[in-house]
């Protein structure tokens, strides 16, 4: 729990997000919305205090990310000398696509850590309400690791899309092909959790499945290669999944040469990439 303080150093109020309000999606047009619920509980004070105002900033890595503001400002909130006040206020953070990309280039599996940085101001009141109030500008500073399934559960919400951009249909009218693109969407789905391995193998299945459905199992690659220049279109397909076969083929193996590769974001976005492109145009191509 975080203190909302004056710069005196006096406390104002204690600040938390709770573990039954958690930070979540919101909708928006155009952008991507977060809810952020945060927790007040303003406490008893000998002299009478108004939060009139408040504003704040999301930050990860100490670094600026976006603005946060009170989704709904009711009016000013009073402190009491008799009585403690709790109460929750959602605030809204607008994120960019620029923005996501950013947060999921250095989103790690144990997931992220947030600073949320508050400001506003509060009026100290006279006993006898007749002189001026005196004014004081507030801070407070609000940590919260996200969990990796949590911010994965947001960015599912908000139907990101990291960098992919696939229109891939999923439904074929060919069973093969219908399996083939599930294995693709849980490469995608891997890619999210950033499980680099783990995605290129599910395109390996993808290749394996669709190399099925081209009743190719037992083709000789190497002659085709050899006879590339009078290839059809089906051959040149197949070659192509058979290239980037290779490329997947130590993700799905244990043995020590493959233990030796240290797979990349960039090696799962190229190859699920090019793994649904090639699905999408076998899709177009007879099998005979």
């Amino acid at each position: 729990m975080n203190s909302f303080q004056l710069y005196s150093g006096t406390s104002f109020c204690s600040i938390e997000i709770k573990r039954g309000s958690p930070i979540h999606a919101g909708s928006s047009l155009g952008a991507y919305l977060l809810n952020i619920p945060i927790t007040f509980k303003v406490h008893t004070s000998p002299k009478a205090r108004i939060l009139t105002s408040i504003t704040g900033e999301l930050h990860l890595n100490s670094q600026f990310i976006t603005e946060v503001r009170p989704s709904y400002w009711g009016g000013n909130i009073q402190s009491s000398d008799k009585n403690s006040l709790e109460f929750q206020l959602n605030f809204n953070s607008v994120f960019t696509k620029s923005n996501v990309d950013a947060i999921e280039t250095v989103r790690s599996e144990n997931g992220l850590q947030f600073d949320i940085k508050l400001f506003g101001d509060i009026f100290d009141l006279s006993p006898d309400k007749k002189s001026s109030p005196d004014i004081h500008h507030t801070y407070g500073d609000l940590s919260h690791r996200m969990h990796q399934a949590e911010w994965i559960e947001i960015l599912n919400a908000w139907k990101y899309a990291p960098t992919m951009n696939l229109e891939l249909v999923l439904k074929f009218d060919n069973p093969y092909l219908t399996q083939a693109g599930s294995f693709i969407f849980q490469a995608q789905k891997f890619f999210l959790e950033r499980q680099w391995p783990q995605a290129i193998s599910e395109c390996r299945k993808a290749i394996d499945t669709t190399i099925e459905f081209l009743n190719a199992e037992k083709v000789n690659f190497k002659n085709l290669f050899e006879t590339k220049h009078s290839n059809t279109m089906r051959n040149r397909l197949l070659l192509s999944l058979f290239a980037v076969k290779q490329v997947c083929d130590p993700a799905s193996h244990g043995d020590s040469n493959s233990t030796k590769i240290i797979w990349s974001q960039e090696d799962a976005l190229y190859v699920i990439r090019m793994t649904a492109s090639i699905l999408m145009r076998v899709a177009k191509e007879p099998t005979t």
